[in-house]
């Protein structure tokens, strides 16, 4: 590093940092292109070294020149790029942001008109918003048969559902500081998916979210099933007290001491691995599917299930491997 006295007729690019670090390029072209006695520019490798940002890499200069004169290091330690050890600073050298890209606006496919103009929709125009959330028709018997025919569920439980994750937050992704969907419609979008085998394109077209947004959604939809209410609401009897709760219509029909009914049924499944499709090719559908033993008491109340058994399998070999219906037949309940 050079310690020589610098003459007043130096020009350097360093003499066109702002305070705040960028450059100025009008006064960077400016000294680059005065040629005359008065004045040499030595470093014309600046360039390379400064961020899309504006700003000089300060280590990177460091690395390409050979000699720093005073003027230069004095030039860097007033624009706050140096130390008084001629060490880059932590502004400097922070962690460079990506710049945040805005996203298309005309993502949905719909327009309304809004007095006398005409704007792309939102979610809050959709039939659903309306229908259910807005203006729910309460006082109207067919309302909450339509409901509950339509997502599974009686509209009194979809409310307690909402609020369930809103105070528990089950969804952070999508609360209302984070995401412009509202959650009420998509968690009527994962029930509709389930009961009745639409397709996330065709929750788009009914809740103005894009077909992505539900997809993502309801990964976090089926977590939150398995996780949290499963245990919930599917629990099996383990004490005298808690059988007895299940055997009365048992009783009423001359079968006593049963507290429930054991079946096994089968959830078809898509794109299975095609080493694998012989297995999950049952006898009584051409579909590849996963077989599950149930157990429910007469008044449809799941009191155990198993997890996914290959479709091939039948009755007699699944109700081996379910712990509840062994646990009954070993004396363990």
């Amino acid at each position: 590093m050079s310690s020589s006295s610098v003459s007043d007729d130096y020009k350097s690019l360093l003499m066109c940092i702002r305070s705040d670090g960028t450059l100025d390029i009008a006064q960077a072209l400016a000294t680059l292109d005065d040629d005359g006695d008065e004045g040499q520019v030595e470093e014309p490798s600046l360039f390379p070294c400064i961020t899309p940002e504006g700003r000089l890499d300060v280590a990177n200069f460091f690395r390409q020149q050979a000699q720093i004169s005073l003027l230069e290091l004095s030039s860097l330690k007033e624009a706050g790029l140096i130390d008084n050890g001629s060490a880059p600073t932590h502004s400097n050298t922070d962690v460079r942001v990506r710049p945040f890209v805005q996203r298309n606006s005309r993502s949905m496919l719909f327009e309304v008109w809004d007095g006398d103009l005409r704007r792309e929709a939102t979610p809050f125009d959709s039939n659903w918003w309306k229908m259910y959330i807005e203006h729910p028709m309460l006082n109207v018997p067919k309302f909450h048969r339509c409901f509950r025919r339509r997502f599974r569920m009686p509209y009194d439980q979809f409310i307690q559902f909402v609020s369930d994750s809103q105070v528990n937050k089950w969804f952070p992704r999508w609360s209302k500081h984070n995401s412009k969907a509202p959650i009420e419609l998509l968690i009527l979008g994962g029930f509709r998916y389930l009961g009745r085998g639409w397709t996330f394109d065709d929750l788009e077209e009914s809740t103005m979210i894009s077909a992505e947004v539900h997809r993502n959604y309801f990964h976090s939809f089926i977590a939150v099933g398995a996780n949290i209410l499963y245990p919930l609401y599917v629990a099996a009897p383990t004490t005298m007290e808690e059988c007895e709760a299940h055997m009365h219509e048992f009783r009423l029909a001359g079968f006593n001491g049963a507290i429930g009914s054991t079946d096994a049924t089968h959830i078809a499944i898509e794109r299975c691995v095609y080493r694998l499709r012989n297995n999950h090719l049952g006898p009584k559908q051409h579909l590849t599917a996963r077989t599950f033993n149930l157990t429910v008491n007469h008044r449809r109340r799941i009191l155990s299930t198993t997890v996914g058994y290959p479709g091939r399998w039948n009755d007699k070999t699944v109700v081996l491997f379910d712990p509840f219906v062994r646990g009954i037949y070993e004396g363990l309940f």
